[in-house]
């Protein structure tokens, strides 16, 4: 998910697809907006997620909410009318426990049983996702009040970029929250054979991690599949990642092979997300990427925090949760490799380790794994 280009590597970034870390940064995610919900309704809860429950029999047509950036809207999956109810009982932590509950192992892991007891289910707060996109059509998020966010970059005429260019003199930076990314991947003919018995084809995928991530953070509590931690959330989403092409081939050692092209997220695109943050009121932002290549020392983490390469975008980063006390949840890493003690475990990425080099900032940034 990277440009090949050497100016490139650095902003190079790719999302961590670790079911725990995302469970539990959205427990974390849910903690931030738990003094707003403490006086919540759950009968008027209750009665919303009815109305919510028969999304497969809609009544009435699709709701397109516009994004602040500009034309790019989210068309939701519409709210219908159902007749079951699907919530627990306040006090009764037992009573959340549903097969519906069940079917994430970390809501109660977390304990999240306990929070909805006492009426804590994120309802009236807003929250963010930047990722690979979010598929907001998915009947997981119907009846909200879920928003897209349109990125793009700035070309020399001071316009933004109007449509996606991968590669070549006019390439440009534009992604909408709620498309998801897509890969067109095509593979070395004389290798085509071989590389689809190890289960690579061509065609195009579609990326899944930012829809996974939003779920595990705000799907609905509706009696069926599973639920989001912070369920009554609504969400903001925004893309990191451009649409790409790759080619695969095997090399003479017959290893794979990817040549990958894209066009990386300009740091005026963080500057218009975190505009996009503020006006929405959004109390807490999910980041599960890092860079491609992370330090691997403290030395070397001192110099990536201090080089001029990430300062633009490091400093609009802080400046947000300064100004507006934005909770900024990031994945300390992307690995599965054991860690035998803290001491010979991988230290955190650049981006969760800020406060590191802005100490100021270290009460809005959690760093989770």
């Amino acid at each position: 998910m990277h440009d090949d280009s050497t100016a490139a590597r650095p902003f190079a970034a790719l999302p961590f697809a670790n079911p725990l870390a995302t469970a539990v940064i959205s427990s974390l995610l849910l903690a931030t907006a738990l003094p707003a919900m403490a006086t919540e309704s759950l009968d008027a809860w209750q009665q919303q997620r009815q109305l919510q429950e028969g999304w497969a029999q809609p009544t009435i047509s699709s709701v397109t909410v516009s994004s602040v950036a500009g034309p790019a809207s989210a068309t939701l999956a519409p709210a219908a009318v159902a007749s079951t109810a699907i919530l627990g009982n306040a006090g009764d932590p037992g009573s959340w426990r549903t097969d519906e509950f069940k079917a994430d192992w970390g809501l109660a892991a977390m304990g999240a049983e306990f929070a909805y007891a006492r009426g804590l289910t994120a309802k009236g707060v807003r929250l963010g996702v930047f990722d690979d996109g979010a598929g907001l059509g998915h009947p997981e998020f119907a009846g909200k009040n879920h928003r897209s966010i349109r990125l793009a970059g700035v070309l020399a005429d001071g316009s933004l970029c109007p449509a996606e260019v991968i590669e070549g003199p006019n390439s440009c930076f534009r992604t909408d929250g709620d498309q998801v990314q897509l890969t067109y991947q095509t593979l070395e003919p004389r290798y085509a054979a071989l590389l689809n018995r190890n289960n690579y084809f061509e065609g195009v995928t579609y990326g899944t991690h930012g829809t996974h991530v939003s779920g595990t953070i705000a799907a609905n509590r509706d009696g069926s599949g599973m639920h989001g931690v912070a369920f009554g959330a609504d969400l903001s989403v925004a893309r990191l990642f451009s649409n790409s092409v790759a080619h695969l081939s095997v090399s003479p050692r017959m290893t794979l092979e990817r040549n990958s092209k894209s066009v990386s997220a300009p740091t005026a695109a963080f500057s218009q997300l975190y505009e996009q943050l503020e006006q929405q009121q959004i109390r807490a932002i999910n980041h599960s990427w890092g860079l491609a290549t992370e330090p691997s020392t403290a030395q070397q983490m001192d110099v990536y925090l201090s080089h001029t390469v990430f300062a633009d975008r490091l400093a609009v980063m802080a400046t947000a949760s300064r100004r507006t006390g934005l909770i900024q949840v990031w994945a300390a890493g992307n690995t599965d490799a054991p860690n035998p003690s803290p001491q010979q475990a991988p230290i955190a990425g650049m981006y969760a380790t800020l406060p590191r080099a802005q100490r100021d900032v270290e009460p809005y940034w959690l760093a989770v794994s």
